[in-house]
């Protein structure tokens, strides 16, 4: 075997050109694997890392369902999320907790200093257990109820990128982090809309401070203290709140899915992570025969300029494996000869097509970072290779290469060594 692979190392060095285009072809084909592969791993990191940031693994969201006409603005409840719905599933056997989303059903708008620029926007306002964002907070008891003193607020994490994309690029002024932001004053008028310029009976104004960044909160808006949004909209005579959706928490991972399946018998929408991912894929289904089209055609190409080359190397090369055949090299010593040029070709063209792969993808996450956390929410990478697509690259190289070349060392195999030496 080893003696193989010398002799196939010296004709390999011996015929440099003849093998240089073929390694280019080989190459080409896995970069284009490699970074096929990774932009599909990283597309399955990013969007799992996204589900398990936004719901925990053993908790339900639960939405009312609706029934839509013609149009989207047509749509209507099928059923209302209501307390005494809270109660309905808290009732359930596996659920530990259901703690209600609600929104404050009156007009609010806030206005905000960063860096000498006032920014005054509306701004609904949702009542959010403190337990469910908990584990995003510096102090746990920073997201209490505070009735005579500032109104806590969370805020999601995608929105500080909505920030720093949407505005901070455009004014020219400094994008902000958790950091910055944590602890960060603001006012927040209640009763009065800054975009329409509505004023209700009663208007108030009151300070709020940022305590936490997460998302497990809406996107646009403040969340507060759910007993905050019960307070004020009793004041203001607007109730405590219209629920948007509950979130229920279970025993277990396990009993996610059953506890699903009778909240949708009860006519509500159940979102759970494990049904995230498994949208997620369904999705990456679809990407991955798209890529594997791809990949397949590439590396068709790659397989016919190997197979067409070691075929023509084997025809200009009879008389030399006549002369093996006549000095005692048997069948199957020639066999593994092609095979093992073969191999070589194939192992460190892989290497080098591993090496642009890595470069192309590198390039391609800078491009994506300039141009996605306006609406991803990015914050480091995009698409990172691993080793496993490393390896699996390389070994496919070398695997390719082999197979690619089966027929044309069994014709050398077959050659007659008298038929061979005439050549």
């Amino acid at each position: 075997m080893s003696s193989a692979f010398y002799l196939a190392w010296q004709f390999l060095k011996n015929r440099k050109s003849r093998f240089f285009f073929l390694a280019l072809s080989i190459v080409t084909g896995i970069a284009s694997l490699f970074v096929l592969l990774t932009i599909y791993e990283g597309s399955k990191e990013l969007l799992t890392s996204k589900a398990v940031a936004a719901i925990g693994v053993n908790e339900i969201v639960v939405k009312p369902t609706y029934r839509t006409g013609l149009l989207l603005v047509n749509k209507e409840e099928k059923r209302e999320i209501t307390y005494d719905t809270a109660s309905e599933l808290a009732a359930i056997p596996a659920v530990t907790a259901v703690y209600p989303n609600v929104v404050l059903q009156l007009p609010t708008s806030l206005r905000v200093q960063v860096f000498g620029n006032t920014f005054e926007s509306d701004a609904p306002v949702f009542g959010i257990a403190p337990a469910l964002v908990a584990s995003d907070l510096r102090r746990s008891d920073s997201f209490q109820d505070k009735a005579d003193d500032y109104i806590p607020v969370v805020l999601s994490r995608d929105l500080v990128d909505f920030y720093n994309a949407g505005f901070a690029d455009s004014l020219g002024i400094p994008k902000v982090d958790e950091n910055f932001l944590l602890d960060k004053d603001f006012t927040l008028f209640l009763g009065y809309s800054s975009f329409t310029g509505f004023k209700g009976d009663t208007t108030k104004e009151v300070q709020a401070k940022i305590v936490g960044l997460s998302n497990k909160v809406p996107l646009f808006g403040v969340s507060v203290p759910l007993e905050t949004v019960q307070r004020v909209g009793t004041e203001f005579n607007k109730g405590r709140g219209k629920i948007t959706a509950l979130q229920v928490v279970t025993n277990s991972p396990e009993d996610v899915e059953a506890v699903s399946k009778k909240i949708e018998e009860m006519g509500f929408q159940a979102d759970s992570l494990q049904k995230r991912i498994a949208g997620i894929g369904d999705n990456l289904k679809a990407l991955s025969l798209i890529l594997g089209i791809i990949s397949l055609v590439i590396l068709l190409s790659s397989a016919v300029s190997i197979l067409n080359t070691f075929f023509s190397d084997v025809t200009e090369q009879t008389g030399l494996i006549g002369i093996l055949r006549s000095v005692g090299a048997t069948k199957s010593f020639i066999r593994i000869l092609v095979c093992a040029k073969a191999a070589l070709v194939s192992f460190f063209a892989g290497i080098v097509g591993i090496i642009v792969g890595w470069f192309v993808v590198v390039l391609i996450d800078k491009l994506l970072l300039i141009n996605l956390p306006f609406f991803a929410g990015i914050e480091q990478h995009v698409i990172v290779p691993s080793w496993f697509v490393v390896l699996f690259s390389l070994l496919f190289s070398v695997v390719l290469g082999v197979l690619a070349t089966l027929y044309p060392a069994y014709y050398a195999s077959r050659l007659d060594p008298a038929e061979s030496l005439r050549y």
